[in-house]
């Protein structure tokens, strides 16, 4: 009878260890939830500032490319060579900036 009675309290102590040890395990859970929650959010973020940059860069390149090309056409005259200069200023400032722009948004 006394080897059953100290059986059962050590499986009682056994219990009661297994839940302290259950609780820590579910509190540790309930943070990791809540950390994955806040990554989940950051990662949705980071994809539309993508779609921004994405966007931005089409933008750029598609400014920038007409206007460079227009500008390297021979039809500009001596009285037109600030138009020419502006558009070529612009087409390739507009052009730089989009595939820098592109090339960042491929690797992020």
């Amino acid at each position: 009878m006394e080897n059953s009675k100290k059986t059962l309290k050590e499986l009682k102590q056994a219990l009661l260890s297994n839940k302290e040890d259950t609780s820590a395990v579910v509190a540790e859970l309930g943070k990791l939830y809540e950390k994955i929650k806040r990554l989940n959010e950051l990662i949705a973020f980071y994809e539309k500032m993508k779609r921004r940059l994405r966007t931005t860069a089409y933008v750029e390149l598609g400014i920038g490319i007409p206007c460079l090309v227009i500008g390297m056409l021979p039809i500009w005259t001596d009285e037109q060579k600030n138009i020419q200069n502006l558009l070529l200023g612009i087409g390739g400032t507009a052009t730089a900036a989009g595939g820098a722009t592109f090339v960042f948004t491929i690797t992020f």
